[in-house]
């Protein structure tokens, strides 16, 4: 019997990289530049509390607790140890703000509302119930001023 033996080639095989190589040149400088136009914005809302306090300086309560109810047909801002402050008719979100300007400066020390939101209220009203909650803008000078920048979301609790 004959022993046969094969000769296996020896193959040098070389990873040809320059193709990912040129894609690489040409992706990371435009994924950088790119990157730069690129913002997100993020709006902190927090969810009402238990009502203990955290701290001793949340011990000291304001003499407001502020409501805001929406409504798919109208806002009420209550005041929820002495009841309704104000009521508007429709989403007129311009009279909303100006009646909270107006509880700010009966009470300026107050810095948190609570939007109480009916659930079939969209979405995109909600966004506009917490700009004019959280800011006011001067017709004087054109700024933007905090008006209730702490806004709490929750449900609507009984009927209004």
């Amino acid at each position: 019997m004959s022993i046969r033996r094969r000769r296996h080639r020896e193959t040098n095989t070389e990873l040809d990289l320059t193709a990912f190589m040129n894609l690489m040149v040409i992706m990371i400088p435009s994924l950088l530049i790119n990157a730069v136009f690129t913002q997100v914005n993020v709006l902190n809302v927090d969810q009402p509390g238990d009502g203990a306090p955290q701290t001793a300086a949340a011990a000291i309560k304001p003499p407001l607790t502020l409501d805001v109810g929406v409504y798919p047909d109208k806002f009420v801002i209550n005041n929820r140890s002495h009841g309704q402050l104000a009521e508007i008719a429709g989403h007129d979100y311009a009279k909303l703000n100006a009646a909270l300007v107006e509880v700010k400066r009966q009470y300026p020390a107050v810095s948190s509302a609570t939007l109480r939101i009916d659930e079939t209220v969209k979405y995109q009203d909600i966004i506009y119930v917490i700009d004019a909650v959280r800011i006011v803008q001067s017709g004087q000078t054109g700024n933007s001023y905090a008006l209730f920048p702490n806004v709490q979301l929750a449900g609507v609790e009984g009927t209004p």
